[in-house]
């Protein structure tokens, strides 16, 4: 029950009982079984005849009383206080663990004696439970008293001295023993158990492939170096800090992780990997919760091996996760150099963070550093993020680059995510973004190259690009953006959204002059995909005939397109002044014509002062 409990519940059933509010504490207990908290050593009646609670004790004594089996939460130290006043001397009657102050122990102490007289009437109580009510009141005002048929007798004059003391001192020795015996039973507990409180230590390679197994917790206590173990994790491993340093590594640590991994730093030096499946270093599948993770890559090159019948097939690739269902919070890759070699009939995908996105990136980030790939795709942070994904407050700062000669290959490079179906919110891309098709070919393929997403079908809002976009291309037609390079809507019931995102940047471009080449500071192409906000400071820088390319401050090529409060910087290289081209007649759009409302100024600093602006 105790895992179940809304805390928030529990702490207003307090608040309740200390403001006797009947009508609160009646709608808070609604289910019954609040009605055996017990706040430490306080059960909720006790508590009530601690502060006075006559409305709620009214209504609800004869059901507290009968309580015996108590749910315990955390004590409240401002009732301990109280009692710790009222008590004096039989305090030290409720030291230790497990001790409960039963209701008609506290009547005891607060002198209450009318009520505990009814209460003794009401509810049977056996010897032990007398015996414990007359050593409180010699404790607390040197009176003895005897109970009879449930009826006690307090005599009015006081006890000796010599005889309070005799008593003072047989509660004192049993305290002592009560805590010596809890201090055994403490030490004896010092040893790591997988528990919480004793996790298993791990300081050395040995350990860590010894314990990493268990489902409990465990702590590292040293910097380690390991090998790969390919295991699945079930448990909670706290890195403390520590680095884990991989130098043979053949296979991930763990293949599906359903645990929590946190505070821990991964070295992997001088690697060579061969992704026959979906790969990662640290984990394949994640259904848990990675948290201040950090990866480090040091001269890496990932090769996905070509062991499918059936053209298409995906492969998932990461430096953290290949495939995450779960959480991954503030982690952190630090990439010196990686290289990743794909084949033309397996479609290969990679983020930095994860290859696939399920459900949660939250906070991570890419580190400067340089991202090499010829026919795999790249996410400076998550390669695909699905309908159920989201990635929030990511920052890439790598360098990415695509670079291709196989006819069969269209590159997609972006520097967060390379296809979002989700949500990408508050993230900045401050790596250059660099897509090369360099191969003769006659097929209908796009090269696709963006600041933030390569294709966007969903969400992406208050995103923010400040690298530059480079392409080149000899046969194939370019849609490269600041945000997005291709937006198109799946639907009349589903239309893709980019709000208040803005890119700050250069569009440099080195095509074959013939082909046609859509560049937007917010999108490449755009289908219907609603903009609101944006603003760009958009440059093109090229040596080539610009006949066929469309350059414009917000978008390239648009077949469609709702937007408000949108502005540019006027500069050299874009087309007209609004710089967008309709795919139907091929005409280019001009400022604020109806439906696009997008608003060309002078300066930077101008722009600085549009509505749209966010530094």
């Amino acid at each position: 029950m105790q895992g179940q409990l809304d805390l928030g519940k529990v702490s207003k059933i307090l608040e309740a009982i200390k403001k006797d509010s009947l009508s609160s504490f009646k709608h808070l207990v609604e289910n019954r079984e609040y009605l055996s908290l017990c706040y430490g050593r306080f059960p909720i009646l006790s508590l009530c005849y601690l502060w006075g609670s006559w409305r709620i004790i009214s209504k609800y004594e004869t059901q507290l009383a009968q309580i015996k089996d108590y749910i315990f939460v955390d004590e409240d130290e401002e009732s301990y206080i109280k009692l710790k006043k009222n008590a004096k001397r039989a305090l030290r009657l409720f030291v230790g663990d497990g001790k409960i102050i039963e209701p008609y122990e506290m009547l005891a102490v607060l002198e209450s004696n009318i009520r505990l007289q009814r209460y003794l009437k009401k509810y049977q109580l056996d010897e032990k439970e007398y015996k414990r009510i007359e050593r409180i009141y010699l404790m607390t005002r040197k009176q003895e008293t005897s109970i009879n048929n449930g009826r006690i007798k307090i005599k009015s004059e006081k006890i000796s001295a010599g005889k309070l003391a005799t008593i003072i001192v047989s509660t004192f020795v049993c305290c002592v023993l009560i805590v010596l015996s809890s201090l055994f039973l403490h030490l004896t507990t010092l040893v790591p158990n997988g528990t919480q409180d004793h996790p298993y230590v791990i300081r050395n390679g040995e350990s860590f492939e010894n314990l990493i197994s268990e489902t409990g917790y465990s702590v590292l206590d040293a910097d380690i170096t390991v090998g790969a173990l390919d295991k699945d994790y079930n448990g909670n491993l706290n890195g403390n800090n520590h680095t884990i340093t991989i130098n043979d590594f053949s296979k991930p640590i763990f293949e599906n992780m359903k645990g929590y991994i946190h505070d821990l730093t991964i070295v992997i030096n001088n690697c060579t990997l061969n992704a026959e499946d979906h790969l990662s270093p640290v984990c394949v599948n994640n259904d848990g919760t990675l948290e201040n993770i950090s990866v480090v890559i040091n001269n890496c090159t990932i090769n996905i091996v070509n062991n499918v019948e059936e053209s298409g097939t995906s492969r998932y690739i990461s430096l953290l996760c290949a495939r995450n269902y779960g959480n991954i919070k503030s982690c952190k890759i630090t990439v010196n150099n990686l290289t990743l070699n794909g084949v033309s009939n397996v479609n290969g995908c990679f983020g930095a963070i994860t290859g696939y996105n399920g459900n949660l990136v939250d906070s991570c980030s890419t580190l400067e550093g340089n991202i090499t790939s010829d026919t795999i795709d790249i996410g400076g942070i998550v390669g695909e993020n699905t309908q159920t994904g989201s990635v929030v407050n990511c920052i890439n700062n790598s360098n990415i680059k695509q670079e291709t000669s196989v006819l069969t290959w269209s590159p997609n490079v972006a520097g967060i995510v390379y296809t979002n179906n989700g949500l990408i919110q508050n993230c900045i891309n401050n790596g250059n973004i660099s897509a090369y098709q360099t191969g003769e070919t006659t097929d209908t393929l796009n090269v696709f190259a963006a600041g933030i997403a390569g294709v966007n079908n969903a969400v992406i809002n208050h995103c923010k690009n400040t690298g530059n976009i480079i392409v080149e291309s000899k046969s194939s037609i370019v849609f490269m953006g600041g945000i997005c390079a291709y937006s198109r809507a799946q639907s009349i019931y589903s239309r893709p959204e980019i709000n208040n995102c803005g890119s700050i940047g250069k569009a440099i471009i080195k095509n074959n002059e013939s082909l046609n080449t859509y560049c937007g500071g917010i999108i490449g192409f755009n289908g219907s995909c609603l903009v609101l906000l944006a603003f760009t400071s958009w440059n093109l820088e090229t040596d080539m005939d610009t006949t066929n390319v469309y350059c414009g401050g917000v978008c390239g090529l648009i077949n469609g397109m709702n937007s408000q409060g949108n502005y540019y910087v006027k500069s050299d290289g874009i087309i007209a002044i609004a710089a967008l081209v309709n795919n139907f007649d091929n005409i280019v759009r001009l400022e604020n014509d109806e439906g696009t409302y997008i608003t060309s100024v002078e300066s930077f600093e101008e722009l600085r002062k549009t509505e749209a602006f966010w530094e």
